[in-house]
């Protein structure tokens, strides 16, 4: 059976006037750190570009106008105010020290620095009611010895965010909105995905084709059968780096929920050049504040 069409996703955008800088100076760190190993050639062009960050809460396949209004009247409907109170209730009774994992992603490694996971008691945010969350630890989605993925998990002392928003993944998951991924909740920021910005050519092999990005380095490649695949590379003395420090060092509220669509806009300077990419936001709500 052909997998759905994916054209939106609901997710809560991580950058603000606050957050953009120390964000963008986490990247730029992240970009100096894999031009210092000639190993990791061109892997900067997989970087993320800051306008994109977000935490994916769900993705949707909405092919039909009256699918589309269907979404945008779930978003408005939502009773944020209630779901937060509600997270914050049950934030007061012990939760793991981790999110739940599904079993794709059970090899995520943290390397430098501990993966930290949510608060085991309420801890009052700033204002008693937003989230704020912090950006700590560099992470690799897969085994780092061959991974095409680097991520940061929002930290949040008041232990209240997973279930926030798992309870708005749920409430769309309600209404059939939502593509069933079969597999729990992970809150998470991609900083590095190599399926972006690398172009990837095939060799003939008599087996399999070798995927090789023509721009990084000779220890980046990855193999499949006749189809793209993101290229591999070794992060683990990459992450080392990254985690002598934090990614990104404060706390910045969380100011917005909202519904874009696939596929993100280049956004240009006068010249023509990119300077950053964004979704389009077809739907958005303020966070209680």
């Amino acid at each position: 059976m052909a997998k759905p069409r994916l054209t939106h996703f609901i997710c809560v955008p991580i950058v603000t006037s606050a957050s953009r800088p120390p964000l963008e100076a986490g990247l730029e760190r992240l970009r100096n750190e894999i031009a210092h190993r000639p190993q990791l050639a061109g892997l900067d062009n997989a970087v993320r570009p800051i306008g994109v960050l977000h935490l994916t809460l769900g993705v949707m396949s909405l092919t039909q106008p009256d699918r589309v209004d269907a979404a945008i009247r779930k978003l408005k409907d939502l009773d944020l105010a209630s779901m937060l109170r509600q997270a914050d209730s049950s934030a007061t009774s012990a939760v793991p020290s981790r999110e739940p994992q599904d079993r794709d992603r059970s090899d995520e490694v943290v390397i430098g620095r501990e993966k930290a996971g949510p608060s085991r008691h309420t801890q009052s945010s700033k204002d008693g009611t937003a989230i704020y969350v912090s950006f700590e630890a560099t992470s690799s989605m897969h085994d780092p010895k061959k991974t095409s993925i680097l991520y940061t998990d929002p930290v949040d002392k008041s232990g209240r965010l997973y279930n926030f928003c798992n309870s708005i993944k749920s409430a769309f998951e309600a209404d059939g909105l939502l593509v069933d991924e079969n597999r729990a909740l992970k809150l998470h920021v991609t900083i590095l995905n190599t399926i972006y910005g690398c172009k990837i050519t095939a060799k003939k092999d008599q087996d399999a084709m070798e995927l090789r990005n023509t721009s990084l380095g000779p220890n980046v490649k990855g193999h499949a059968r006749g189809r793209r695949e993101p290229a591999k590379f070794d992060a683990r003395e990459l992450l080392e780096a990254m985690n002598e420090q934090m990614l990104v060092k404060g706390q910045y509220r969380l100011q917005k929920l909202a519904l874009c669509k696939m596929g993100a806009e280049k956004i240009r300077d006068e010249k023509g050049n990119v300077v950053d990419e964004r979704y389009e936001e077809i739907a958005v709500r303020d966070l209680p504040v």
